[in-house]
Formats: structure tokens, C-alpha cells, sequence
């Protein structure tokens, strides 16, 4: 299968900053890949004085809290590494059609 790759540049945050900063990425990305409706949610992120926007579903919303959550955790559990790498992929399933 083959896929395409966008890599960021590394970000270099504090323990206390990394679920802030996974929101605002994470929420970035589903907003520009959202299929349908939405409905723009801004939200303020004071810790470093910008908004972004996120789709206004609460199904996406708890979904990337659940992933983060389980980000900061593995990192909690592995303190002696220096860096740590968050990965988003994207699956496009394939529909096929049998034409009788």
C-alpha cells in the first residue's frame, strides 16, 4: 500500500505543554481532512497566545483526548528517553463494486 508521508518539523515542548500542543496539532489536521458538515469550534490556546479550530464533534474530540492521554502516559513510562515521536495515519477504505 502505498501512502503519503508528511513529516513536521521536530517541536521541542515541556512535559506540562505536550497535551496542549497534541491538541492544537491534532485538531488542525482533522478540521482540513473533515469530510461533511462541520461545525468551527474556535479554541483559545493560552499557553501560547493562538486559536485553532476544531471540527465540533464531540466524537472527534474524545477520541484524540483518549489518543493523547495514552501519548502522555507511554511518555510517563519512558522518561529517559529524549525525544519521543507522535504518529497520525490515515486509512482510505476501499469500496468494490461487482457491476452483474
Amino acid at each position: 500500500m502505498s501512502c503519503e508521508v508528511c513529516q513536521l518539523k521536530e517541536l521541542e515542548v515541556e512535559h506540562f505543554q505536550i497535551r496542549e500542543v497534541l491538541r492544537c496539532i491534532l485538531h488542525t489536521i482533522m478540521f482540513h481532512r473533515a469530510l461533511g458538515l462541520v461545525r468551527p469550534k474556535e479554541v483559545d490556546l493560552e499557553l501560547f497566545e493562538i486559536t485553532y479550530v476544531q471540527c465540533g464533534d464531540i466524537d472527534v474530540e474524545k477520541k484524540i483526548d483518549e489518543k493523547i492521554e495514552q501519548f502522555i502516559n507511554w511518555v510517563d513510562k519512558h522518561p529517559n528517553k529524549k525525544s519521543q515521536v507522535c504518529d497520525l495515519h490515515f486509512f482510505v477504505k476501499l469500496m468494490q463494486f461487482l457491476i452483474c
